[in-house]
């Protein structure tokens, strides 16, 4: 709930229109961060049961989080564009989970959104620097990078 007091004038939490079991939040032009010229829509999905792989973990603690959708990056999820934000086997102190709160996720958001940018401005799939963490991608007979 956090979240929606501290961004309640862009913060809109509705229904999604393919499910009826899963809820969006989407954020118009809501984040903006150093290096980023302009603010970024980001839509975030949870499901109370994902159409998507979830790794084990429990649905509330692998929502789907898109935003500029068709850009070139080394940390997205190959099937839907979203935002590839974290390994879901590293322990719980290495990842995000719904205990931590709407606001975290979506500063982890905006973190990813810079160091794509970041990744893009110095050369992107010719050498370009990610300057986050990164986990090794995808499991073994899985659709993920």
């Amino acid at each position: 709930m956090g979240a929606v007091r501290t961004r309640r004038q862009t913060l809109s939490r509705v229904p999604h229109h393919h499910r009826e079991d899963a809820q969006r939040a989407h954020l118009p032009h809501a984040l903006g961060g150093a290096g980023v010229l302009a603010p970024v829509a980001v839509s975030v999905r949870f499901e109370h049961a994902p159409t998507y792989n979830t790794y084990g973990l429990a649905a509330q603690d692998y929502p789907r989080v898109w935003a500029e959708r068709g850009l070139p990056s080394p940390h997205r999820m190959p099937t839907d564009d979203s935002l590839c934000l974290f390994f879901p086997h590293d322990p719980p102190e290495r990842r995000w989970h719904s205990a931590l709160g709407l606001l975290t996720l979506l500063d982890l958001a905006r973190d990813h959104l810079f160091f794509e940018h970041h990744w893009r401005t110095t050369g992107g799939w010719s050498g370009g620097e990610w300057l986050g963490a990164q986990a090794p991608h995808g499991f073994p007979g899985s659709n993920t990078r």
